[in-house]
């Protein structure tokens, strides 16, 4: 809570420096001064009664110049900072994995109840907003209905709402905070950083609470890429291949490998490990492209089986690839460079060079 309270006071204000208005008076006075001297004798009388009389005069108007000013008296005013609960309204809510009841229920029992608002309204401006594809507002009646009629959301664009909530805060609200209660999905994946970095640089604190159970579905995934872009025949080459597990520590699957009527399986086990790598040799004698299935074998109680396998093509060329070089005249980077070529066993490489009007030379690398 903020208390802003401001005295009654009287302030100065001069126009101008006061050096400048002492100065000045100064001046005024010793001509008041001067004048008093040279009419005494004539007219004593007139004299003595205009000289106070000049005196309070240049007195009235330094005050003047000086600017007194009273401030009005202002009461107390208290201040209230701004508090945002966002609360998630997306189907997800509904799930019943926070001691036997769904999310959404758990937020209305033990987060956003009335006993645990009241205390927050005496210190803050409460504002409840409901979010899942956009912020809407939420009333009390409204908030404390079914989970199953509040919670109706398809999709839940959390970092956007958040966003959204934080940018509606004017900047000159100081002490605002915004309190959002979520399972933490977003439907888009969209990262969370960029809403974080914008509360930041506007100073809006962002406190969270986090509903939901700890649960592991079980899921293996396969990931398999070639390990050259072709092959020559008769040439060795390798498949990388990576093998994802979730809730599978301690248990074994077999990976299959299948390229035309070829087929082969390896035992894997997972060890407590979340990746499992391996790299398959292949060789094939004849020029062509080659399919190679690589899958998993579903484990028990898994739920998602559609990542298990992937598809790998190789080609195979008929011969390497021819490589010509061209130059005027011999140059240090141009011979770095066939240099290079030259350890590359798929590459045929022919080098011209013109050492001189009447002089070439010719280098030839592995010609079929």
């Amino acid at each position: 809570m903020i208390c802003q309270l401001v005295a009654t006071d009287w302030v100065w204000q001069p126009m101008v420096s006061l050096l400048h208005i002492y100065a000045g008076a100064g001046v005024l006075i010793v001509l008041a001064l001067f004048a008093y001297a040279r009419t005494i004798w004539e007219r004593p009388f007139v004299s003595s009664l205009l000289l106070p009389m000049r005196i309070a005069f240049i007195a009235a108007l330094a005050i003047l110049l000086m600017g007194p000013s009273m401030l009005p008296p202002q009461s107390e005013k208290t201040i209230r900072p701004k508090l945002r609960i966002l609360l998630d309204t997306s189907e997800s809510m509904l799930t019943e994995d926070c001691e036997g009841v769904s999310r959404f229920q758990f937020a209305q029992e033990h987060v956003v109840s009335t006993s645990n608002l009241r205390p927050l309204y005496r210190d803050f401006d409460v504002e409840i907003s409901g979010f899942d594809e956009k912020i809407r507002p939420l009333g009390m009646s409204r908030m404390n209905q079914d989970a199953d009629e509040v919670a109706v959301g398809r999709n839940t664009y959390l970092s956007e709402c958040v966003s959204s909530a934080v940018t509606s805060i004017p900047q000159e609200d100081s002490g605002s905070l915004v309190l959002l209660v979520s399972d933490g999905r977003d439907s888009r994946d969209a990262p969370i950083q960029s809403a974080a970095m914008l509360a930041k640089s506007r100073n809006v604190p962002i406190y969270t609470v986090a509903l939901g159970g700890q649960s592991v579905q079980s899921d293996v995934a396969v990931l398999a890429v070639p390990m050259q872009d072709y092959l020559l025949p008769g040439e060795p080459g390798a498949i990388m291949v990576k093998i994802y597990q979730a809730g599978l520590s301690g248990r074994t699957s077999k990976l299959r490998i299948q390229n035309g009527n070829k087929e082969q399986e390896i035992p894997i086990a997972f060890n407590q490990q979340r990746k499992v790598e391996l790299q398959l040799p292949i060789k094939q004698d004849e020029p062509g492209r080659y399919e190679y299935k690589i899958s998993v074998a579903q484990v028990d109680d898994e739920v998602e089986v559609n990542n298990n396998e992937q598809t790998v093509f190789y080609d195979v060329q008929k011969r390497r690839v021819r490589v010509l070089i061209l130059e005027g005249q011999p140059f240090w980077d141009s011979k770095f460079l066939a240099q290079s070529l030259r350890k590359d066993e798929r590459i045929e490489l022919t080098q011209i060079t013109q050492l001189a009007t009447k002089k070439r030379e010719t280098i030839v690398t592995r010609v079929n």
